[in-house]
Parts: C-alpha cells; sequence; structure tokens
C-alpha cells in the first residue's frame, strides 16, 4: 500500500514511519536556507539594504531557530537612505510629511546630509533586537556659506541645517532602523515556514508517495 493508505489503515505505524522520518532523513538538508537567503540579499537590495559578505565569503545574514526565546534573524551590512526613502514611498509611502521629505531631498541634492548607514549585529543570538545602527547621516552645511542647488538655494547654510534638525531630527535614522529590524524579522518568518514545511507530515507523504508500505509500516523492497 501507498503512504496514504497506511495513514488510513493503521495511523501508529504511519506516525512510527513519519517519526523515524523527522529524526533522519527529514532532517532538511545542509544549506537548505541558502535559497531564501538569496533572496533576501536580492530583495533587500532593492530596498537600499547592502547585505554583506563576511571574511569567510558567506552573506552576512543570521539565524537560528525556530523553538528558542532568542531565536531569530539579523544582517549585517549597509543602508543606502535615499534609495529606502524612494522605495518606501512607491510602496505604500514612506514614514515622514511631505515637509519632512522636501527637507530630505534638498539636504542630499546639496550634500548636506550623510546617506549611508552602517549596520551590524552584535552578541550571541540572531535576533532583531542584536542589530545596531551607527548614526551617521548627520546633516552640517560642508563649509559653504548658502544653500547651492534646489528650492532653498541661497538660504544662509546654517540657517538650513537649523531648520533641518528642527523638522527632521533623527527621525530618518529611526524609521530606517525600524525597517531593517522588520525586514531581518519578515525573513525569519519565511525561514520558519519553509523549515516547517520540510519536516512536516505533508513533506513527509509527498517524499514517500511513491514507495510500497505492509500494513505494520515496513517498507516493501521492489524486487
Amino acid at each position: 500500500m501507498k503512504i496514504k493508505e497506511l495513514k488510513a489503515a493503521n495511523p501508529r505505524a504511519f506516525g512510527a514511519a513519519y517519526r523515524t522520518w523527522r529524526e533522519g532523513e527529514g532532517d532538511p538538508a545542509h544549506d537548505w536556507w541558502d535559497g531564501t537567503i538569496e533572496d533576501a540579499v536580492t530583495q533587500g537590495e532593492e530596498r537600499g539594504f547592502n547585505i554583506s559578505t563576511n571574511n569567510s565569503g558567506r552573506t552576512s545574514f543570521y539565524f537560528s531557530g525556530f523553538c528558542s526565546q532568542g531565536d531569530g534573524a539579523s544582517w549585517e551590512g549597509t543602508i543606502d537612505v535615499p534609495k529606502w526613502v524612494e522605495w518606501a514611498k512607491a510602496n505604500g509611502g514612506a514614514p515622514f510629511t511631505d515637509m519632512q521629505l522636501l527637507w530630505m531631498q534638498e539636504a542630499w541634492r546639496n550634500d548636506f546630509l550623510g546617506t549611508e548607514l552602517l549596520v551590524t549585529a552584535r552578541g550571541s543570538y540572531s535576533h532583531s533586537g542584536t542589530m545596531r545602527i551607527d548614526y551617521d547621516l548627520e546633516c552640517g552645511e560642508e563649509h559653504v556659506p548658502e544653500v547651492q542647488e534646489g528650492v532653498f538655494k541661497g538660504m544662509d547654510a546654517e540657517t538650513f541645517v537649523i531648520e533641518f534638525r528642527k523638522l527632521v531630527g533623527s527621525e530618518i535614522e529611526e524609521e530606517v532602523f525600524r525597517a531593517a529590524q522588520a525586514f531581518a524579522d519578515d525573513y525569519y518568518k519565511i525561514l520558519e515556514e519553509e523549515h516547517d514545511y520540510l519536516t512536516s507530515e505533508e513533506c513527509f507523504i509527498e517524499q514517500m508517495q511513491d514507495i510500497e508500505y505492509d500494513e505494520e509500516g515496513e517498507e516493501i523492497e521492489n524486487v
């Protein structure tokens, strides 16, 4: 009989066969996560999240799971902040007011504002709570007396910086940090779902569907 027939005829034998598979062949193959992490790298690039490669040549996306309180995912690399803002605007809206967006764009246009943040992940766990961002988007006038281009051309540079800090403050870094953590959390959920499937009864049945069993759940060898 086939595996589905065994499940109906002898649930206990089916359960034993499934447990044996889980303990041996049912363990997901080594590096089963590679495809998902490659997708995280691709999707991250679209958002301005540039996941780096570590010294051993592996992608700096880390995870552990899936049953401990400390389990989760994190990543290291850099964030292209203007690219992330544009992605956010095109996918549900950036978390800034129109006025904040205007001042940010003009600050970047005039090279008053940094464009890149460094992302690190520290500690003995892999969850997103271990991630840190180098808050290095300080707005400064770059030693010019006035704004050179754009909407605020001719404005005193020091005045521009003061007004920028009042209007935008550290909200850019805070929002980008939350987005970077959420990205790691989203891919942790994807990895967990993939692992759950690879160790599931459904996957077991799919892999065993061509095998013949006797009524006791023993495999019948083809002669």
